[in-house]
C-alpha cells in the first residue's frame, strides 16, 4: 500500500470524501502515516485512524467554544515611560546619534557613497528601489560616470550557474540618467569556502513594505549591509533602522523597554508567550504596567483564572496512565485507579470523569488567547510580535 491508497482508506474510515490536507500533512510529519505503512506494526492503521479522529474532534471542540458569559474584551491599555525615564531615553538617543556619526567607519562610508553627507528620505527611498546598487560597487558607478543619486535602473535578466567552488551569478542592468544610458553585464562567484564572497540578504526599510533583496558583497548595498549589521550588533538597533541611519542620519529611538508576544498555533497545541526586555534603570512600576498591557492584549477579556488543584492533578494522572501503558487504558480502569489514589475527589459516574478530563486537557492545550495585536505609538517602546501557524482547517486562527 502506498500513501495515496492509505489516504483514501483513511478518508473512508473517517467517512469523508478526503482527508483535509493540513491534517494529512501533520500525520505525515508526525510519522503516523509511516507507522501505518509499516507492515510490521499491527496497530499502525488503527492508530492512524484514532489519531486522525482525535485531532478532528479537538479542532471541532475548539471551534465551538465561546467566551464565558459576562466577560467582554477590554481595550488594551497604553504603555508609557515615566517622565524621567523618557528624558533619559531621549538624552541617550541624542548622544548616541552624535557619537555614531563621528565613528571613522561611518564617516568613510558616507564620504565614499554620498560625499560625506546624508540623504533626504525621498533620496534614500529612490536609492533603495534601484536594483543597480545591489550589483555595482561605488567605484564602478564612478568609472561609468553614473550618479549614485538621480539614476534609474531596471534588471534585464539574471542567471545562476554552478562552479566547482560555488555558485556563479550573472546579471544585466539597464541604467539611465540625465547624461546618458548604459547596459551593464556583471558576474559574481559565491565561493563556499570564502565567507567574504557570499551573497548577503538586505532588508530595505521605510518602503511600503520591507523588502529582502540579495546583494553582492562588493556592491553599494553590500557595503551598507556590512556596516548596518555591525551597527545593529554593536548598538542593539534593528537592522533596517541601522541601514536607514546610514542613509539619512535618523537615529533609531533608544527603546529601553521592548515588548514581545509570540504565538505558536498548531493542531495539537496552542502556546503563547510574552517577553519583556528592560533596561535596568526602568522602574518596576513601568515594567508592571507594560506587562499588564501586553497581557490584556493577549487575553482580550478571556478567562484567566488559575486552574484548580483537582483539575491539574487529574490532567497529570490521566496523562501518566496513558504513557505508562504505551496506550491509554479504558476510562473504567483509569477512573478506578483515580478513585483509589484520590478518594477525596472520587467520581461516581464515568461520564463525568471523562468529561472533566477532556475539559481540562482542552483548557491547557488550547487556551482561548486570541487577542488582537497592535503597535504602541510611543517610539521609545518597541513592539515585536510573532505568529507561527500550522493548524487544521477547522481550527480558528489567531487574529493578527
Amino acid at each position: 500500500m502506498n500513501e495515496a491508497q492509505l489516504r483514501k482508506k483513511l478518508a473512508q474510515a473517517l467517512k469523508r470524501a478526503d482527508v483535509p490536507e493540513p491534517l494529512w500533512k501533520e500525520l505525515v510529519e508526525d510519522d503516523w502515516v509511516l507507522d501505518a505503512l509499516d507492515k510490521g506494526r499491527e496497530d499502525g492503521f488503527p492508530g492512524l485512524v484514532r489519531q486522525a479522529r482525535r485531532r478532528l474532534r479537538t479542532s471541532e471542540a475548539i471551534a465551538q467554544r465561546t467566551p464565558p458569559p459576562g466577560r467582554t474584551a477590554s481595550a488594551a491599555k497604553s504603555v508609557s515611560l515615566q517622565p524621567r525615564e523618557l528624558l533619559r531615553a531621549e538624552a541617550f538617543s541624542a548622544w548616541l546619534s552624535h557619537h555614531v556619526t563621528a565613528i571613522p567607519r561611518v564617516r568613510r562610508l558616507r564620504q565614499d557613497l554620498f560625499g560625506g553627507g546624508v540623504l533626504s528620505a525621498a533620496q534614500a527611498e529612490a536609492l533603495l528601489q534601484s536594483p543597480a546598487p545591489r550589483f555595482l560597487s561605488a567605484k564602478r558607478f564612478h568609472a561609468l560616470g553614473i550618479p549614485l543619486l538621480g539614476h534609474t535602473a531596471h534588471l534585464v535578466n539574471t542567471s545562476q550557474d554552478f562552479s566547482y567552488e560555488g555558485n556563479v551569478t550573472q546579471a544585466t542592468l539597464q541604467l539611465n540618467w540625465p547624461g546618458g544610458t548604459h547596459e551593464e553585464s556583471c558576474r559574481w562567484e559565491d565561493r563556499q569556502n570564502m565567507p567574504a564572497t557570499r551573497i548577503r540578504e538586505l532588508v530595505l526599510p521605510r518602503l511600503k513594505q520591507d523588502w529582502i533583496v540579495k546583494v553582492w558583497p562588493s556592491s553599494v548595498f553590500g557595503e551598507l549591509s556590512d556596516c548596518s549589521a555591525w551597527l545593529a550588533e554593536r548598538y542593539a538597533w534593528p537592522l533596517p533602522e541601522a541601514l536607514w541611519f546610514l542613509l539619512t542620519g535618523d537615529t533609531p529611538p533608544m527603546a529601553p523597554l521592548r515588548l514581545g508576544v509570540h504565538g505558536a498555533v498548531h493542531s495539537d497545541l496552542h502556546r503563547y508567550t510574552i517577553t519583556l526586555t528592560v533596561e535596568p534603570w526602568i522602574s518596576a512600576d513601568t515594567v508592571l504596567q507594560a506587562y499588564r498591557a501586553v497581557q490584556d492584549m493577549v487575553l482580550q477579556g478571556q478567562d484567566n483564572r488559575p486552574l484548580g488543584e483537582r483539575s491539574l492533578t487529574l490532567l497529570q494522572f490521566v496523562a501518566e496512565h496513558g504513557v505508562r501503558q504505551k496506550k491509554r487504558p479504558g476510562w473504567n480502569a483509569v477512573m478506578t485507579a483515580w478513585n483509589r489514589a484520590y478518594p477525596q475527589w472520587a467520581y461516581d459516574r464515568l461520564s463525568n470523569f471523562a468529561k472533566d478530563a477532556d475539559r481540562i486537557e482542552l483548557a491547557v492545550r488550547f487556551p482561548k488567547h486570541e487577542g488582537t495585536w497592535g503597535q504602541n505609538d510611543n517610539p521609545w517602546i518597541r513592539w515585536q510580535t510573532h505568529l507561527d501557524v500550522t493548524s487544521l482547517e477547522e481550527t480558528p486562527r489567531l487574529r493578527h
